[in-house]
Parts: structure tokens; sequence; C-alpha cells
């Protein structure tokens, strides 16, 4: 024992003297959490599109429909020309541009016959989400305006009387139309019957009723605490991860480096069994990996909110995930024979099973194919189990499935790392 404990402060000692081993074990991880954390954590409420605003009409009507949008709380927008706009949406610069072309207001004026405004939207067919958003938001606002147009009985027959004028103006005498002109007569006798809001009597047009067939009410619905409440809460698992990958990768190295230069010959000829020099490499890279793992989770719950309790189902997971990457660590040590080959062969593989594990893209984001093949993967086992513990709120019969497959994998690649290590 006392032979197997100094082989663990041997080993802890040198990675405390390795800065750069220290950064990529301790620093590092916490690192990425809070920086990819930081950049896809988003406030609820949403982001307002970026949209420049373009009007080629210039009229009272043109420019009533651009002030709604400048005031939309949906879009962030700015002024500019047509060959501008385009180009800033060509270049990513701006999300769209709405644009108001000539004609606009007459169409507006001519509403009820002969006339339909028309607003073109340019945006980037690859964002199918902002654009559907987008088209929403102009149709919304577009159509506050013609609500508009009839809150104000002068408005209103104005409307009327033009739209009068121009179908007697097309000299069509068809039934059809001799219908329209007895309804827009009738629209227009309804409208001279409502007091204007000018002489004082009745209510005042902004009092009055508006036309409104639809109304979508929008209720507040608290979110269940089910799923992960931000970011933070998929990028510390990630980073745990990133943090056993690099204690396994070091740990690794020191070993090929040892066997490399003699040292691990040196321990095998002296009173020191095989399994004392194994059991304290392991043990070292235990007790660091548990570290990285505890501290990990405390910097997440009392900085960022994780919801983080300690119980069997976490530690469960934590030591779970810690004996996969020892063995896998036991592993790593014996496919070069050199430091360099090894370090190189060990983070090839390290990278393809962080990959498709879901150390760098969550699991829910990728396509199905690269779902299915995850399941080969210890990270996206170690994933499971963290994410169990923590906000899936997995049971201890739920943990038993990803903690199995961990052990598992880390006693079957310690096993067979200790069968091949060797002793030159």
């Amino acid at each position: 024992m006392r032979a197997l404990l100094a082989i663990l402060r041997k080993d802890l000692r040198l990675l405390a003297r390795d800065p750069a081993g220290l950064f990529f074990t301790v620093v590092f991880p916490p690192l990425t959490a809070i920086f990819f954390g930081t950049i896809f954590s988003r406030d609820d409420g949403g982001e307002a599109i970026s949209v420049v605003l373009v009007d080629e009409d210039g009229s009272a009507e043109s420019r009533a429909f651009l002030a709604r949008l400048d005031a939309a709380p949906e879009l962030a927008t700015r002024r500019g020309e047509r060959a501008a706009a385009v180009a800033a949406v060509r270049k990513g610069k701006e999300t769209a541009y709405v644009l108001v072309p000539s004609g606009f207001g007459d169409a507006r004026r001519r509403l009820l016959f002969g006339g339909t405004a028309r607003v073109v939207i340019g945006v980037d067919p690859s964002r199918r989400a902002e654009a559907g958003l987008l088209r929403g938001v102009v149709t919304r606002y577009l159509y506050e305006g013609v609500q508009d147009l009839f809150a104000d009985p002068n408005e209103g027959r104005d409307l009327v009387r033009r739209a009068r004028s121009d179908l007697a103006a097309s000299g069509d005498t068809s039934q059809w139309a001799r219908d329209v002109s007895r309804f827009l007569a009738a629209v227009d006798r309804f409208l001279a019957a409502i007091p204007d809001a000018s002489d004082g009597a009745g209510d005042t047009a902004g009092s009055r009723p508006r036309w409104q067939p639809v109304d979508v009410a929008v209720e507040a619905v608290t979110r269940a605490r089910a799923g992960p409440t931000s970011y933070f809460e998929i990028s510390f698992p990630q980073a745990i991860l990133w943090g056993l990958m690099m204690c396994a990768m070091s740990f690794a190295m020191t070993l090929v480096s040892e066997r490399q230069q003699g040292t691990f010959l040196r321990l095998r000829v002296a009173p020191v069994t095989r399994t004392q020099i194994v059991g304290g490499k392991a043990a070292a890279c235990l007790i660091v990996i548990g570290v990285v793992e505890v501290g990990l989770l405390a910097l997440g719950r009392v900085a960022f909110g994780l919801r983080v309790t300690p119980s069997v189902v976490l530690l469960l997971a934590l030591v779970a995930s810690a004996v996969c990457f020892v063995g896998i660590m036991m592993l790593l040590a014996t496919i070069g024979r050199t430091a360099r080959a090894a370090s190189g062969y060990a983070t090839a593989a390290m990278l393809v099973l962080m990959m498709l594990g879901g150390g760098m893209v969550p699991v829910m984001f990728m396509p199905g194919w690269m779902r299915a093949i995850a399941v080969v993967s210890p990270v996206r086992w170690a994933l499971l189990a963290i994410e169990g513990a923590t906000w899936r709120g997995f049971s201890l019969s739920e943990m038993l499935l990803p903690c199995g497959v961990l052990v598992a994998t880390g006693v079957v690649a310690f096993v067979a790392g200790v069968r091949l290590l060797r002793d030159d």
C-alpha cells in the first residue's frame, strides 16, 4: 500500500509541475463551459430581427406604415436605400429588408376597388424561421393600418367614394358590378350616419370599436423544470467531459513517457509489483477526475444556477464516469511506443468520441443518423448520466443503464490496457 501511495503522490506532483497539463486539465474545461454557455444562452424574450426599411413611394401612407414598423418591438429597424439594403442582406449584415414600392399609397387609397398594396420582403432563403416571423409581423401592421382607415368615418367615406368612382369609370355593367355598387352605397350611408369625432357628439374615434374578426391571446405559461433552464446546464456537463478527456490523456502520456525514458522499467525491477504501479497511476487519475467533476459542478451551481443536488444518483454518475475514463487512460497509454505517436493517436480517438457523443454539439441537435451511432461513444453515456443526475431528473433505476455501460467500458478498457502494457 505504501508503494502504491508513493506512486500516486508522484503522479500528482508531476501534474502539478506541468503548467500546460494543469491548465488543460483544471482551467480549460470551465472556460469552455462559460464561453459556450454565454454564447448560446439567450434572453427568454428573444432578439429583435434586424431589418432595413426602404421607402420608394414617399407617400403619407408609406410613411405611416414604416413608422409602425419602426415602433414594432419585434424589429430592430433602420432606414436605407434599396441597393444598400440588398447588399447588407447579401453580406449577412442585416437579416432582411422591407421595401415599400412606388404606388403603395395610391393602392391603399383604392383599397376597396382596383388597388392592391404591395410590400416586398428581401431575406436570405436559408433563414426560413426569420422569414416566416417577419412576414407575419409585416402583415399584422399592414392590417392595423387598414383598421385605422375606417376608424375615422370621413376617411372611410373617402375610400368608398373613390371605389364607387373607379367602379363607374371601369364601364363594367355586369350583375357583379351592380351588386358591388349597391354594397358600396350602403357602406357610404352607414358611415355617414356615424357622428363625426370633430363635432364632440357621441364617442371619439379612439373609443369606437375596431373591426377585429380574430383575436389571438397569448397566455404566460411557466416553463416546466423537466428540461435545461439555460444553456449552462448543457455546457457544464460537456465541460466535465472535456476535463475527463484531458485527465485521461495527461496521465496516459506520462505513462508513455515513463516507458520511453525507462522509468517504468526501473520501477518494475524495484520491489514494487506491477499492480501497485498501475494502481497508483489509476488512483491518481481517479482523484484528479473527481476534483474536476466536483469543482465544475460547484462552480456551475454557485455562479450559473445549475440544479445540482447531492444525491446517490449524482454520486453514481460521477463515479461511473470517472471509472470509465480511468480505463480509457490505461488503454490510451498502450497505443504508441513514443509520446508523440501516442499523443497523436489519443487526440484523434478522443476527438472522434467527443464529436459522436455530444461533447462538441449536443446530441439533441444532431441529425438522426448521428444520434443512432452516438451509442458507441462513452462520452454519450457519461453526458446522459451527468445530465440525468442534474436537470433530467433520472431515478436510480433509470441511471443503471448509462452507469452500467460506463463501468463496463472502463473495466474492459483498463484490463485491455494492462494486458497490452509493456515494460519498454
